[in-house]
């Protein structure tokens, strides 16, 4: 057995394994009826902000890539965004979406370093931007007394993303004598990057601005699928509940976040007073909703290969 299918097979086993266990704890009629019975006009909704993100994301990506590089067509990276998606969301594959955007934007012409760096950097901004986000909307929400430790632990991960960003931009300080070893050349090479994108006071504006913008509209969207389920769950808690779920759920030990997302979600917004059936439901359409919308990448993706 290769090594990529024993990891796939890993993570399949996981998700199913998390997932299981969260079922047997719920009332499965219940969910089904909850999944049958959904507001189609907050599902259209969702669908917009689903749009919306993409083309967010895809700003940001230039934003990167401007700095480091130079522009690149809007409409390019959008479709390669929505293609990366695909790929995360849908296909049990080892090539996740980021590695597909790297190879597409090395073919587009940027080098090897450039495209490496700018998804790496693209993604610190992202989980730096989703960590400001829940530390700015925090105050807005009232904790549960048994909870209100919670209320430091985003403040504190911003200081700490703050501080990591500015370790990235030293990372080029080692001796002249480790530069034989692939692995500091290459974090030399990305604090260069980081130096220049992080050094402008316009960058990092506009990092800081689509970096938000893309964690509120992901925000929004599973505030919909709530919507759609019925469940009461308020803007503010959206903000500052589903985006820990979301950062836990980025981790590589699943597939496309299943399992480990429901467990995220069900302890998150049980902070809320969210039951632990509706945040396990909420969940499951929040999954379902990002695969269905996904798929325009993957028929981008055929039309993509069929002219080469």
């Amino acid at each position: 057995m290769s090594r990529n299918i024993f990891l796939f097979a890993i993570k399949l086993l996981i998700s199913a394994a998390l997932i299981a266990f969260l079922a047997t704890k719920l009332d499965l009629d219940q969910i089904n009826a909850k999944l049958s019975d959904l507001r189609w006009l907050n599902i259209a909704i969702a669908g917009l902000t689903f749009m919306l993100l993409q083309m967010s994301n895809a700003l940001r990506w230039n934003v990167v890539l401007s700095a480091i590089d130079r522009s690149y067509s809007f409409l390019m990276l959008f479709k390669v965004q929505n293609i990366g998606s695909f790929f995360n969301q849908t296909l049990p594959s080892v090539i996740g979406g980021d590695a597909l955007r790297m190879y597409t934007i090395h073919k587009s012409g940027a080098s090897l370093i450039t495209a490496v760096n700018g998804i790496v950097l693209e993604r610190v901004i992202t989980v730096a931007c989703l960590i400001f986000m829940v530390t700015l909307a925090q105050p807005f929400m009232d904790l549960p007394a048994d909870k209100t430790i919670a209320q430091y632990i985003f403040p504190i991960l911003s200081l700490l993303a703050i501080l990591g960003t500015v370790v990235l931009t030293q990372l080029d300080r080692f001796p002249p004598s480790m530069n034989r070893l692939k692995i500091v050349r290459g974090m030399g090479n990305l604090a260069v990057d980081a130096k220049i994108l992080f050094t402008s006071v316009l960058n990092i504006a506009k990092s800081l601005f689509f970096g938000l913008l893309g964690n509120t509209l992901i925000s929004l969207f599973a505030w919909q699928c709530a919507l759609a389920l019925g469940i009461d769950l308020s803007i503010i808690e959206a903000l500052v509940l589903v985006p820990p779920a979301i950062l836990i759920a980025t981790l590589p030990i699943s597939i496309a976040g299943w399992g480990v997302r429901e467990g995220a979600m069900v302890t998150t917004l049980s902070m809320a007073g969210i039951a632990e059936i509706d945040a396990f439901t909420m969940s499951i359409l929040f999954g379902l909703l990002m695969a269905a919308f996904s798929i325009p990448g993957g028929i981008a993706w055929l039309l993509h290969r069929n002219k080469q």
